[in-house]
């Protein structure tokens, strides 16, 4: 998610990712991803889902620098060969 987002923000722009409750364990599994594409953690907003009592997580990260040329790759080879 974060290679396919990163290259259509402006520097300074926020990707707000929409998680379930392993948010945390791919944040910590995202990151040599962020690193290379610019981004940086900004905010985390955990919620319960109203209704179905399910937890959800708003995970913010911004674009903190210009994304390598080399991105975006193809999503086949972004899924199949993530960073």
């Amino acid at each position: 998610l974060v290679e396919l987002g990163a290259p259509l923000l402006k520097l300074g722009g926020l990707l707000i990712a929409y998680k379930g409750p392993k948010a945390d364990e791919e944040l910590v599994e995202a990151t040599k991803s962020m690193k290379e594409l610019k981004m940086g953690f900004h905010e985390r907003h955990a919620f319960i889902l109203p209704g179905a009592h399910e937890a959800r997580v708003l995970v913010c990260l911004k674009k903190n620098g210009e994304t390598p040329k080399r991105f975006p790759r193809p999503v086949g080879l972004a899924q199949k060969e993530p960073i």
